[in-house]
């Protein structure tokens, strides 16, 4: 009977976290069917060494961690490292409010500079990449950050600093370019 509740415990959790790590390895990975792999490796390993985990509240980070270094792991072996793109990042900080203008068009200039901020995100360096989508789409702190990429703090921040600068300057320009036409 403890295998059997095991079971559905581990086919819970597969359902209520497959398609978060999926966009987190598709993102890195840029292949479906290659991520599609890399979350089926995180749950093998997770499952295997969920005895190991301490927080329990860190389960999702502790899982995207798992699935990040996997999704890595493959980088390195195919050395694809310039083929990477990270999807689904989104910066609200980025968007101006203008008290005068309507909701709808609040709404549109929205989805545009979503739009526009996964596009520069594509042209950014991996190490960018990599800490906004777990900032940002895994809602880690600094700490935790530091933690899963094996880097100091002061990278971490050195790094989301640099991102958010390089995605604002580019964002300007683009607008900049838009008033000009």
């Amino acid at each position: 009977m403890k295998k059997n509740n095991n079971e559905y415990l581990e086919r819970i959790i597969f359902k209520n976290n497959y398609h978060r790590l999926y966009r987190l390895a598709y993102s890195i990975i840029k292949d479906r069917h290659t991520a599609h792999d890399i979350v089926q490796e995180t749950f093998m390993k997770a499952f295997e060494k969920l005895h190991t985990l301490k927080d329990e509240e860190k389960f999702e980070s502790w899982l995207a961690v798992i699935c990040s270094r996997k999704a890595k792991d493959y980088l390195r072996k195919t050395k694809r490292w310039n083929d990477i793109a990270v999807e689904n990042v989104f910066i609200d900080e980025a968007i101006s409010k203008n008290e005068q203008t309507s909701y709808v068009e609040t709404v549109i200039e929205r989805k545009h500079l979503k739009k526009v901020i996964q596009e520069e995100i594509l042209l950014l360096k991996p190490e960018f990449q990599e800490v906004l989508l777990l900032k940002y789409e895994y809602d880690l702190k600094d700490q935790e950050i530091s933690k899963a990429l094996n880097i100091n703090i002061g990278t971490v921040k050195t790094r989301l600093h640099r991102a958010k600068k390089k995605l604002k300057e580019a964002i300007k320009d683009k607008e900049e370019i838009k008033e000009g036409i």
